[in-house]
């Protein structure tokens, strides 16, 4: 026999042909939702625009329609009162908010623990008087919060030398400088951290004489950012960045340079060559095999776009 109860139609034989019952509890014998949350659940038959399609239902939802012989009401959840969610028999079931069925949770411990968890949904601690939130972990004393600040607001050490002094994150020494955590310590509390650049910085690969040197090398002698990079381990990019002041701006010599080709395979005489030859109408592609050198390159020396400066 079908019941058309719950915006579908059900099986009732078959729905109680799947149940054990007990002394206590109706335990379902069909699917369950998943291991941590064993609810069980029923197929249900609905009309839609389409035909007949099937969606779930909780077993226990269904089972007190059934009892009592009307849907649920709007917004109400089926609450358990004996803690097992395999449980259809009717006699444990009842209607209730989301907060009912919260404080019964937190009232037969069945909760997560803790404070936050309790304060909101268990009247009798929520009543009690508020005191001071304890930190749970704690890794600075107040001494050492007091000296971290005051060594940082007299000195020129970084925040990150100091987080790695104390054993603590650098995110972590932030918010101890800036007042964020460690409120009631003292010391003198900043506003905003000063910028780690230079050397100071944790990331940095130079320091400023090797800075200096790099640009002073390549302002006066014919050395390329490939054979610097080399030399000091790093990449093009780098060397180029700091050739054009983007980077280490605030260490002293020669900036704004304008980087020099890294490569020029062709001398002022083969330059001057391809733009004749082109002129009396030889091709690009014979001239690059003559060459040795790409036809693009040959079309863009002859479009003067390469070695402009040559005549």
């Amino acid at each position: 026999m079908d019941c058309n109860l719950f915006g579908g139609y059900v099986d009732v034989a078959r729905f109680w042909a799947r149940v054990e019952k007990t002394e206590t509890c109706w335990l379902w014998r069909g699917g369950i939702r998943d291991i941590r949350t064993p609810y069980g659940f029923v197929a249900v038959m609905v009309e839609s625009a389409r035909g007949r399609a099937v969606r779930t239902e909780s077993a226990h939802r269904v089972s007190w329609e059934l009892a009592n012989g009307r849907p649920i009401p709007h917004g109400l959840y089926v609450l358990h009162s004996c803690d097992t969610p395999r449980c259809v028999n009717p006699a444990h079931l009842s209607v209730g908010t989301h907060g009912q069925n919260m404080v019964e949770k937190m009232a037969r411990g069945r909760q997560a623990r803790g404070p936050m968890s309790q304060r909101r949904f268990n009247p009798v601690v929520a009543e009690r008087a508020p005191g001071r939130v304890r930190i749970r972990v704690r890794r600075l004393t107040d001494e050492q919060v007091r000296t971290i600040r005051t060594t940082y607001a007299t000195g020129d050490i970084t925040s990150a030398d100091l987080a790695r002094q104390y054993g603590v994150s650098n995110p972590m020494m932030l918010t101890i400088l800036t007042g964020k955590t460690y409120r009631g310590a003292g010391g003198p509390i900043i506003e905003r951290a000063r910028k780690m650049q230079g050397a100071n910085a944790p990331w940095a690969r130079f320091t400023e004489q090797q800075v200096l040197d790099i640009r002073r090398r390549y302002a006066t002698d014919t050395i390329t950012m490939d054979a610097l990079g080399a030399e000091y381990g790093t990449k093009n990019q780098t060397i180029s960045s700091i050739i054009r002041g983007k980077s280490w701006a605030h260490v002293s010599g020669p900036k704004n340079m304008v980087v020099r080709p890294r490569h020029r395979k062709l001398t002022d005489d083969q330059v001057r060559e391809i733009r004749a030859s082109r002129a009396a109408g030889e091709t690009c592609i014979a001239i690059a095999v003559r060459l040795g050198v790409s036809h693009a390159t040959v079309s863009l020396v002859s479009r003067g776009k390469h070695h402009a400066d040559v005549v």
